[in-house]
C-alpha cells in the first residue's frame, strides 16, 4: 500500500527490473532482499498560502496488509543523488527520512501498521520572484514619495507620476493573479502587491487633499489676496508634505519588518488543503 498513490508503473526496458535475493547473514539466519524499479506519482499536501515564499512536505510512505505484528518496518536508508543533478527546477529538493512519529498508522479496529518512506523538502526558490516583483514594486512606492517634494501648484508633474506609478502596480498585481496558484485567501505576494499599491494610493489621496485646501484660493482675486495669506498658507501645506514624506516611510519600513518576519519564520505546509501530482522514480523499495 503507498499512501496517496496516484499511479504506479513498474520500469521494465528489457525486462521487469525486480529482483529477489536470498542472503545468509552472520548469526546463521536467512535475509530476503527484494528490489523493484517502479515509477510512483503520488499526491502531495501543498498550501499555498504564503506563495511565493513557501516551503512543503510532501511524504511518501509505503505499508502492508498486515500489521506491525507480522511486518515491522526497519529505518529507511536514503540514497539521495539529488545534489548532483543538473535541472532547473522552481523548487530546491531535499530528500529527508520521515520522523519516527509519522512511522505507524494508527486505526481503531485492525490495529496499528508499520509504514517505511521518505519525506521530499520542497522549497521554492525565491531569489526570481524577489527581483522580478518584489524589488521592483518596493522601489515604486519609494518613488512615490519624491511627489512630497514637488510643490503643490505643480499639478501635471505631480499628478502624473502618482496616477503612473499607481497605474504600473495594477498592472503588475494582475500579472500575478493570473499566473499564481488557486488558494483560499491572499498570498504572500498578492498581499504584498495590494500594501504596495495603498501607498502609492495614500500619497495620491494626500495631494488631493491638498489641492482641495487650496481650492478656496484659487476663487479669490489678485487684489484679494494678502502676501500674509499667501505665506500662511504656503507654509500650511509645506508643513503638510514634510510630516508625509516623514510618516509614509516609517511605515514602510515597519510593514517590512512585520511582513519578512511573518513569511520568512513560517514551518512548511503539511495539510492537505490542494493536492498536486508530483512524479518521482524509485529504484531500490
Amino acid at each position: 500500500m503507498i499512501v496517496n498513490v496516484k499511479s504506479f508503473k513498474p520500469l521494465s526496458e528489457m525486462k521487469p527490473q525486480q529482483a529477489l535475493w536470498a542472503v545468509s547473514e552472520s548469526n546463521g539466519q536467512f535475509g530476503f532482499y527484494y528490489v523493484q524499479g517502479c515509477i510512483i506519482s503520488f499526491y502531495c499536501p501543498m498550501r499555498f498560502d504564503f506563495f511565493p515564499l513557501d516551503a512543503h512536505i510532501c511524504p511518501l510512505q509505503l505499508s502492508t496488509n498486515y500489521n506491525n505484528e507480522h511486518v515491522f518496518f526497519s529505518e529507511t536508508i536514503l540514497n539521495d543523488a539529488s545534489k548532483s543533478r543538473n535541472v532547473v527546477l522552481e523548487y530546491s529538493l531535499q530528500i529527508k527520512k520521515i520522523p519516527d512519529g509519522q512511522r505507524m498508522l494508527a486505526t481503531k479496529t485492525l490495529g496499528n501498521y508499520s509504514t517505511t518512506g521518505v519525506e521530499f523538502y520542497l522549497e521554492r526558490h525565491k531569489l526570481k520572484y524577489l527581483s522580478i516583483y518584489f524589488l521592483p514594486s518596493g522601489l515604486f512606492v519609494v518613488v512615490s514619495w519624491v511627489s512630497f517634494l514637488i510643490p503643490p501648484d505643480q499639478v501635471a508633474g505631480r499628478m502624473s507620476m502618482l496616477i503612473t506609478l499607481f497605474l504600473v502596480l495594477v498592472n503588475i498585481f494582475g500579472n500575478i493573479t493570473s499566473t499564481m496558484p488557486n488558494t483560499e485567501g491572499v498570498t504572500a505576494i498578492s498581499g504584498w502587491m495590494i500594501v504596495c499599491i495603498f501607498f502609492v494610493f495614500g500619497a495620491l489621496c494626500c495631494y488631493a487633499f491638498l489641492l482641495w485646501k487650496m481650492k478656496p484660493t484659487f476663487y479669490l482675486k489678485k487684489h484679494e489676496r494678502t502676501p500674509e495669506d499667501i505665506k500662511s498658507k504656503h507654509w500650511q501645506r509645506v508643513k503638510f508634505d514634510d510630516w508625509c514624506f516623514m510618516i509614509f516611510p516609517i511605515v514602510f519600513v515597519l510593514f517590512n519588518i512585520a511582513y519578512w518576519a511573518i513569511c520568512l519564520n513560517t514551518p512548511p505546509s503539511e495539510e492537505i488543503a490542494i493536492r498536486q501530482p508530483f512524479k518521482t522514480v524509485l529504484t531500490e523499495a
